[in-house]
């Protein structure tokens, strides 16, 4: 067995250690989003598993696309399944980015919450969660993956992502606004005249 082989397998190991650490975080984080509301220390602990977990997913795709084409670019011309995987890994950080830059300050309260912030935080959630399942399709996709185009990778992909959207305004908003409801104001004191 040669060492390209067997450094092509760790590094294959590596990435999906890393996914699987990043995906059941994601997963649990919007468990307990729906359930009961955001812990403000646990979604601190949660985003710095999925940053580094995202950051080893990085690394180890790169090393695993070098021992596959060594960063030919035209030899990644020809193989849409890379492509696509690496568009959507970096919209997926893109949004993380985003995720904690718009939606985790208005989860954890640290500005106004309206529904337009809950529009928001619905959206890219929804764009996180389908965007992680759809990059373990594309890497999955190995008997399926050559018979693909790019354009069909991300065609399947929008169409992943306008359904996910769809879904959480329709379910996961009014979850969100129920958890985001401001308590209702006492009802003043009658006072006794007499």
């Amino acid at each position: 067995m040669s060492t390209l082989i067997i450094a092509r397998q760790l590094f294959l190991f590596g990435h999906l250690i890393a996914f699987a650490i990043a995906i059941s975080e994601v997963a649990r984080g919007d468990i307990q989003l729906l359930r009961s509301g955001i812990d403000a220390g646990r979604l601190r602990v949660g985003t710095d598993i999925i940053l580094w977990s995202l950051a080893t997913l990085w690394l180890t795709g790169f090393a695993l696309i070098f021992l596959e084409v060594s960063f030919d670019f035209e030899a990644l011309l020809h193989r849409p399944k890379i492509l696509a995987k690496l568009i959507v890994v970096a919209i997926l950080s893109l949004n993380g980015i985003l995720l904690h830059r718009l939606a985790f300050p208005l989860l954890t309260g640290e500005t106004k919450r309206s529904h337009r912030a809950i529009v928001i935080c619905s959206i890219l959630g929804a764009i996180s969660t389908a965007s992680w399942l759809y990059a373990a399709f594309v890497g999955a996709a190995r008997f399926i993956g050559g018979f693909l185009t790019l354009g069909t990778f991300l065609a399947l992909y929008a169409t992943v992502l306008i359904g996910a959207i769809a879904i959480a305004l329709v379910f996961v908003r009014p979850l969100l606004e129920r958890h985001w409801a401001p308590a209702p104001a006492p009802a003043p004191a009658e006072t006794v005249v007499g």
